[in-house]
């Protein structure tokens, strides 16, 4: 690959995120945890996407992430 398009690639495959306390991250929406986001993941047009409005800090309790055990044996 050359040019830009090989740039961008190249860029994304070593690029990650920082998560810090997560208040500016959507926990449904950005790529924060893998290379698509969790919603195109579940990928479920029954689930109300528009009120879900959680930031990543929403899963973070005293610096360890804390996810629901309801959440772990949905998908």
């Amino acid at each position: 690959m050359s040019g830009v398009r090989g740039a961008i690639e190249d860029v994304r495959a070593h690029s990650g995120w920082v998560i810090r306390d997560g208040d500016s991250i959507d926990l449904w929406r950005d790529n924060w945890c893998s290379p698509i986001s969790l919603k195109d993941w579940i990928n479920d047009d029954y689930i109300p996407w528009n009120d879900l409005h959680a930031k990543v800090s929403s899963i973070i309790v005293e610096g360890r992430w804390v996810i629901p055990i309801s959440c772990c044996f949905t998908y």
